[in-house]
């Protein structure tokens, strides 16, 4: 999965990205510079409610605690056949 966190225009500093899963722990994650800022792309552990945080100079980012579901495809395909 990938979030993009747009720096353009905020100066130099240290961005610090955490993705944290439904279990609540850390998901190693990469982050890949744009023109625009960084892509962050992770790969979830387990189905449920992820979390990222956002640290830009050492404070955190206001607003971007973002939330992602994710699913095991498989077994969303189970439930509803008509996906493929």
């Amino acid at each position: 999965m990938n979030a993009v966190v747009v720096t353009a225009g905020a100066g130099v500093a240290d961005l610090k990205v955490h993705v944290i899963n439904c279990s609540g722990m850390s998901v190693p994650s990469t982050m890949n510079q744009t023109p625009q800022g960084f892509q962050v792309t992770y790969i979830p552990s387990e189905p449920g409610n992820y979390s990222i945080h956002v640290t830009y100079g050492g404070f955190d980012v206001p607003g971007y605690i973002a939330f992602r579901y994710c699913f095991r495809f498989a077994e969303l395909l189970k439930t509803n056949p008509t996906l493929m």
